[in-house]
């Protein structure tokens, strides 16, 4: 009978650690349910799709602008992104703009040597597309299993005139892993009317390690390092 007792005692034991290691999740259990997808409302949505890989697609929603102080806005806006069908992760942003100045777009990044989008970045615009207004802009990169920041910028123009970002090596192979921009600006020339002064600054380098970007300036903030002059 002791040992009846004892036989019943250790099964029961060994039940339990059978239990609690059936309950235990696996990694890769652990890390496809570490992102809980997001369910907001939003003012405006546009959608981007990857021609080249159906099954992604990123939505960028606009949510409600909050009235500031100085009449401007802060307009909060989350850029989901999904694979097959499913929200793999969202990023949020806030632009600040004065209303009227709302509307939402977005483009690839570049075009390869035969004249094909090339879908590996894509950026989002805000702003009204007009002279002397503000574009806000979040540029990402993208593949078959995520969605990823890279840079947050802006530009404006008047005519010939204006500043913003201009990136480098976008659809080669080694710009999955890192990628270059520099700052432009054109301004008048005070002799010649019909001539421009292109100014190049902040030259900037993006380097990808897997699981984000971060950005290297290699040249002094907002030193010009190279001018040169055209016609329009």
């Amino acid at each position: 009978m002791k040992y009846l007792q004892l036989l019943v005692a250790s099964l029961f034991v060994l039940s339990l650690y059978s239990c609690d290691n059936a309950s235990k999740p696996t990694s890769n259990t652990e890390s496809n349910n570490s992102y809980q997808p997001i369910n907001r409302s939003y003012t405006k949505t546009d959608t981007v799709r990857f021609k080249q890989d159906s099954t992604r697609m990123a939505v960028i929603g606009v949510m409600k602008r909050i009235l500031q102080a100085d009449s401007s806005n802060k307009v909060p806006v989350d850029v989901l992104y999904y694979v097959k069908g499913q929200q793999v992760s969202v990023f949020t942003d806030t632009f600040s703009t004065f209303e009227g100045e709302e509307e939402l777009s977005h483009y690839f990044e570049a075009m390869d040597t035969l004249g094909n989008s090339c879908e590996q970045f894509f950026t989002v615009n805000y702003g009204y597309s007009a002279c002397g207004y503000t574009q806000h802009k979040l540029t990402f990169s993208a593949d078959q299993n995520n969605c990823y920041f890279v840079a947050h910028h802006e530009s404006s123009a008047d005519g010939a005139y204006g500043y913003g970002i201009e990136f480098y090596n976008m659809c080669k192979e080694t710009s999955l892993m890192q990628v270059a921009s520099v700052v432009v600006n054109n301004a008048p020339v005070e002799t010649n009317e019909n001539e421009i002064v292109i100014e190049y600054s902040d030259s900037t380098v993006y380097s990808f390690d897997g699981k984000k970007w971060t950005s290297k300036l290699v040249t002094p903030k907002e030193k010009v390092f190279r001018t040169k002059k055209d016609t329009y």
